[in-house]
């Protein structure tokens, strides 16, 4: 399928070529006073040129604030550069107070953005945001998004080959590096029909972001493409590429490109190899081009936005609802008045959200009536600009909370516009705002906590004989407040030689108290049975040392142990673990052995089968409960 864009009104694909970028600094002080409408002033300037693409974005840097905008036509930026750098941009009565000499800062530094620099950066939409396997599907969806593929143990032809055993295939597609060329272990698979694209999913459900296992969900490039018969039930195509200007100048990119299949990019990126395919970003690199991170942030944000709500971003829903302000009436400069009036906010930035509670904002108030959310959105410009915004009113008059794209900005903002004056009289009315922070803009996460298998209950552990390969003991109520580790080490070296001891700490941190548990490796069979002998469960009084053969052992000698089976596959699978993480309400769960991830906080080199959750004490206790059962249930089929 095709989007519906209509060509009349959306940018094409590669609108925004190289030399059609400018950046400009040194403004008057008066514009950049606080409260004044730096961008609407700037775009109203650089419009008596050419049409700018979107409003220009204004930074912070170290050479003062910076504004970027964007041409639509090449020529045209050439012209205003050539005609605005060096102008001195002082009023007659500044000239008069300082003298006719115009310092490097009273001029216009305005220049054309550098070309393109290195490989694309290229960001397919499942990479931003990985549809929830929960949802709904359609025979329409024959197409699985890959994570994690194992690429160590096998080529790419392999893998392909692996693929289509799950079905006849259409089209594969997996992600190299750009510089390297190697693969990356993402990509896509389309089947042919949507019942063989399930039993991939099936067999490879996605369960949060742990590495190490493949992952599949369905694919959100195709959902997208399916336009208004896919689940948003709009042309979700269409309304990305109406953000794609203001997204460009917000990052800095010479050129932002949405191209796949469904919306083919323009014909010179067919030599980078990225004209077709699924839907996906291409996004140029340029001097000024934002960090990685920020760029993939920013496209994630659109991405999202337009998600929630595909329909508004088409323009005509909102635009009924948003007039332009009006200039004073006593704005002498028929200059600025025009400004004023041509620089009408785009109708999606205006938009205000449902009345919704938004946590994290900010709470402003002293503002007129006459305010409205393009008004308040101004204000808070030089912070990143605005995500959210809610205008209300309630009996101590207008409020808006505000919600900042930038979340680590919002403290900076509220310290900075507290009763502070802003507006400058003419295109904002002037008046003191007080501004309140609301929520809190970054809650902690839940902390990360441990569960070691042998942790868990084990009622129906089957009564085997041990294997001469079992050396590993694990240990519980050891006297670790009376005795050092080295104490503990020296008294159980009385049964043998000991090769390693680790002791188990609260929650798993490196620098916690200890349990009093911990799994001891002999090097020897015979002294790990003569530590397991005298110290049995059975033979134990209330608070004697208890120690067992250690679970975890046996869960890594795989089909070798005494069971004769892999325990860890069959005990906690990928399913498994999902289906544990979704009854414990949380939003991850890893399994972790034999130094295979390191988890940060933990601790390092954990080679003893555990599990890994963000969560609390009483999460923490029901994972244990839920994992011990699911033992128990293969417990009692090994001993049949």
């Amino acid at each position: 399928p095709r989007s519906t864009v209509d060509d009349s009104q959306a940018v094409q694909p590669g609108a925004a070529l190289e030399g059609c970028m400018v950046r400009m600094r040194n403004f008057p002080s008066s514009w950049v006073a606080q409260g004044t409408i730096l961008p609407m002033k700037i775009q109203h300037l650089l419009e008596k040129f050419g049409k700018l693409m979107a409003t220009p974005r204004i930074e912070e840097t170290a050479d003062g604030i910076v504004a970027t905008a964007i041409f639509m036509e090449k020529q045209k930026a050439a012209v205003a550069v050539g005609t605005l750098h060096n102008v001195d941009n002082r009023t007659e009565a500044e000239k008069r107070a300082t003298g006719p000499e115009a310092t490097d800062a009273d001029r216009f530094h305005v220049e054309l953005v550098d070309s393109t620099v290195g490989p694309p950066i290229v960001v397919y939409l499942d990479e931003l945001q990985v549809t929830d396997g929960d949802e709904p599907t359609s025979d329409m969806d024959c197409e699985i998004y890959l994570r994690d593929l194992p690429l160590e143990d096998y080529t790419e032809d392999q893998l392909r080959e692996w693929l289509v055993d799950f079905g006849e295939t259409s089209s594969i597609v997996f992600f190299t590096d750009p510089i390297t060329h190697e693969l990356t272990g993402r990509g896509y698979v389309r089947f042919k029909t949507h019942d063989e694209a399930k039993g991939l999913i099936a067999a490879f459900p996605t369960i949060g972001d742990a590495e190490g296992n493949v992952k599949g969900s369905w694919s959100l490039a195709e959902r997208v493409a399916q336009g208004v018969r896919g689940p948003y039930r709009a042309d979700v195509v269409a309304a990305l590429s109406r953000r794609l200007p203001q997204l460009q100048t917000e990052i800095g990119s010479p050129s932002l490109v949405l191209a796949g299949d469904a919306h083919p990019g323009p014909e010179s990126l067919d030599d980078l190899g990225c004209r077709m395919g699924p839907l996906h970003f291409v996004v140029s690199r340029g001097r000024h081009l934002a960090g990685d991170e920020e760029v993939l942030a920013a496209l994630g944000e659109a991405l999202r936005e337009t998600l929630a709500n595909p329909g508004a971003t088409n323009g005509a829903a909102h635009a009924a609802e948003v007039k332009a302000p009006q200039a004073p009436e006593d704005v002498e400069d028929t200059d600025m008045k025009a400004a004023f009036e041509d620089g009408r906010p785009d109708p999606v930035e205006a938009a205000v959200v449902e009345e919704v509670e938004l946590a994290p904002c900010i709470v402003v108030r002293g503002f007129p009536d006459t305010w409205k959310a393009e008004q308040v959105k101004l204000v808070f410009a030089v912070f990143g600009g605005v995500r959210n915004i809610q205008m209300r009113r309630d009996p101590a008059g207008c409020v808006a909370h505000v919600q900042l794209k930038n979340l680590d900005n919002m403290a900076k903002a509220v310290e900075q516009l507290n009763d502070t004056r802003v507006g400058d009289g003419e295109f904002l009315d002037e008046c003191v705002i007080s501004c309140k922070l609301h929520g809190e803009p970054n809650p902690p996460a839940p902390p990360l906590r441990s569960i070691f298998v042998d942790e868990l209950d084990m009622p129906y552990r089957p009564d085997v004989k041990a294997s001469v390969g079992d050396r590993e003991v694990f240990l519980q109520r050891l006297p670790v407040g009376e005795c050092s580790e080295e104490q503990i080490r020296s008294w159980l070296e009385g049964f043998g030689p000991v090769q390693e001891i680790r002791l188990l700490r609260e929650g798993g941190c490196e620098h916690a108290a200890p349990t009093g548990k911990a799994y001891v490796m002999f090097s020897t069979h015979d002294a790990a049975a003569a530590c397991v002998e005298e110290h049995r469960p059975s033979n134990a009084s209330a608070g004697d040392i208890i120690a067992c053969w250690s679970e975890s052992e046996r869960a890594l000698q795989g089909t070798g142990s005494v069971y004769g089976l892999d325990l860890r596959s069959a005990a906690f699978h990928l399913r498994t673990l999902a289906s544990v993480q979704k009854a414990a309400q949380i939003s991850n769960l890893l399994a972790v052995s034999d130094g295979q991830q390191r988890v940060p906080g933990q601790q390092p080199e954990a080679r003893h089968l555990h599990f890994v959750a963000e969560c609390d004490d009483d999460q923490l206790e029901n994972i244990r409960k839920i994992l011990s059962k699911e033992l128990e249930e293969v417990h009692r089929n090994i001993a049949k």
